[in-house]
């Protein structure tokens, strides 16, 4: 199982509401490509958080783990306690992306990524250091400047799944990038 954490962003739709940004690009494309996914993070309860769920859940994205907070309340922000308890009940990790630029977030998700023999890839917001503490097997990605298609997180997406189905991480990059077309696709 796929384990994103992040929180998925309102992109407006005739439909209402479609969960974008990268933690939500991420488990949609992990999903579409086979694999089991939860996501695991905070969405306003409102009609667009609604809405995002239930854009989610119809694509193959779990969300058992997803907390919701008053529309009232500032941006959703996932706390480290929360991430910890999430995780105590998501059993059988395979992979863990951690898509939340919150540094509170990272020694939680690398102390779950080793307890669960998981994958462990970090997205970075563009132009943030790489966190202290990472282990050395760590997939480390900076995220683009800009990337309104959320093609980024598709690719982070595709490369979880390589990674779920077993294969090691250079040959799951080389996979998802020549999939991709190469790395001009995700933007600059």
């Amino acid at each position: 199982m796929i384990v994103i954490v992040g929180r998925p962003v309102p992109h407006p739709s005739p439909d209402g509401a479609r969960a974008g940004g990268p933690a939500a690009a991420a488990a949609l494309a992990a999903a579409a490509a086979g694999s089991t996914v939860q996501l695991v993070g905070r969405v306003v309860d409102d009609p667009d958080g609604d809405a995002m769920l239930l854009h989610l859940a119809g694509a193959g994205v779990s969300h058992v783990a997803t907390l919701r907070q008053p529309a009232t309340a500032d941006t959703p922000v996932l706390e480290a306690a929360d991430l910890d308890m999430a995780l105590r009940y998501l059993p059988d990790v395979a992979v863990l992306v951690l898509a939340s630029p919150d540094p509170g977030l990272t020694p939680v998700a690398v102390d779950a990524a080793a307890w669960n023999h998981a994958a462990l890839v970090v997205l970075l917001p563009h132009g943030a250091p790489v966190p202290d503490g990472l282990p050395g097997d760590a997939t480390v990605l900076g995220s683009p400047a800009s990337d309104p298609d959320d093609a980024f997180g598709a690719l982070v997406g595709a490369y979880a799944a390589a990674l779920d189905r077993g294969l090691d991480a250079a040959t799951a990059f080389r996979t998802t990038i020549d999939a991709a077309g190469g790395w001009s696709a995700v933007g600059d």
